[in-house]
């Protein structure tokens, strides 16, 4: 049986674990949200970074540089908002994008991530990416483990 410091100590951790996890949620649901919205203002521009990778079919590139976008916003406020599903629909975004951005690394592609507007181009720019994409998977993580922590007690 917990005493009562233990219980306030219990009470307090799970406070900083939930305040950190609702900021996690903010960070990353404004950063697909920004980045969404960016695309989605120049369609070109982004469709130029998608056919530059390879990986789409023509005839799929614009719909995917409009599309794309438009999950990114949606995605991005539904985490935001602790929307059913969101958090698996950003944790898939985030390793197709990683997976997009290693093979363009491996490949020695010399393109813009496409992650927000024109950026930097190349390996540098690249490597930049993924990192900031793993992070936002740890940040995921760190989400979901506090949830399912939270729905054990």
């Amino acid at each position: 049986m917990e005493t009562g410091s233990a219980v306030k100590k219990s009470d307090h951790v799970r406070s900083r674990f939930r305040i950190v996890s609702v900021i996690i949620r903010l960070l990353i649901g404004v950063v697909f949200i920004y980045a969404g919205f960016l695309k989605l203002l120049d369609p070109a521009a982004f469709a130029w970074n998608i056919y530059q990778y390879g990986l789409v079919p023509r005839d799929l590139v614009s719909v995917t540089a409009i599309g794309l976008p438009a999950i990114e916003v949606i995605a991005g406020a539904g985490f935001m908002f602790s929307v059913r599903g969101s958090m698996a629909l950003i944790a898939g975004l985030l390793v197709m994008f990683a997976f997009v951005l290693g093979y363009a690394l491996l490949n020695g592609l010399n393109v813009d991530c496409g992650c927000f507007s024109a950026g930097e181009p190349g390996p540098e720019g690249l490597r930049k990416a993924l990192i900031r994409d793993v992070i936002m998977m740890v940040g995921i993580f760190y989400i979901y483990w506090f949830r399912k922590n939270e729905d054990e007690k």
